[in-house]
């Protein structure tokens, strides 16, 4: 099959040649010739065709193959079961399930017979699992500070590309000029990530920091975004989202609408 579905593009059902193969591919079809001539003929047929129906003979093979094991599943599986297993087929709880059996039923009838009690334990358990829900899972996703930041500037959806983009320019400079912002990449339009529909009125800055501890003293990031996001909304008709660091951009950047 495999043989002949590599072939196809070369050769038609009686074997003629339909276009010049390299010698490399001439080998291989010379070599194959056994295996050609053992296989069926509507087998081999199948596998022929226009050129953009190449993944046609694979997709009928996979078709053949799920109907042969579903008919198989109600036909030769039954009556292999009637033959080779015994007749007398009983079914035994483990000690596991026994011993688990002897503690469930009595905690069942008390349960069944003090409603009110049972209704309040449970009630309780489902507060505790509300209380505990908030902290659930951070132990596996631990705060990553990446040393940049995110900042995603949404201007009036009006806004044309020549005007937007000299919004972007200036903001880049205004970002760059705090001595804790080794640099600035802005980027102006849709995400490339293409999932939000967006326009010229969406600007995206990437802002890698310098090390915090050359920082002046008592500037710490969550002050630093404060000023940086005051600064912008009270230059420019836009509102700002800024995010500690690229790895929670995805997961937190708002969507529009």
């Amino acid at each position: 099959m495999t043989v002949c579905t590599g072939r196809r593009p070369y050769l038609d059902c009686a074997g003629n040649s339909r276009s010049s193969p390299t010698p490399q591919l001439r080998s291989i079809v010379q070599s194959s010739s056994p295996l050609q001539s053992s296989l069926p003929a509507s087998c081999r047929c199948s596998q022929w065709g226009h050129r953009g129906t190449h993944l046609r003979p694979n997709g009928e093979d996979y078709g053949y193959a799920i109907a042969g094991g579903l008919i198989a599943t109600f036909t030769v599986s039954p009556a292999l079961a009637s033959l080779l297993l015994p007749n007398q087929v009983s079914a035994r709880d483990t000690l596991i399930v026994r011993s688990l059996r002897r503690l469930y039923l009595p905690i069942i009838e008390f349960s069944l017979d003090n409603k009110c009690l049972a209704l309040g334990c449970g009630a309780i358990l489902f507060f505790l699992a509300l209380v505990a829900l908030r902290d659930i899972g951070s132990e596996f996703l631990p705060h990553l500070e990446e040393g940049n930041l995110w900042i995603r500037a949404t201007m009036p959806p009006s806004v044309s590309l020549e005007e937007g983009d000299r919004y972007v320019n200036r903001m880049r400079q205004i970002i760059k000029s705090y001595p804790e912002v080794e640099r600035t990449v802005s980027q102006h339009g849709r995400p490339d990530d293409g999932t939000d529909a967006t326009g010229f009125f969406n600007a995206e800055f990437f802002v890698p920091l310098t090390p915090f501890d050359s920082w002046p003293s008592g500037v710490d990031k969550a002050r630093l975004t404060d000023q940086m996001k005051a600064r912008l909304e009270g230059e420019f008709p836009v509102s700002t989202s800024t995010f500690p660091s690229t790895s929670k951009t995805m997961s937190k950047r708002p969507r529009p609408g």
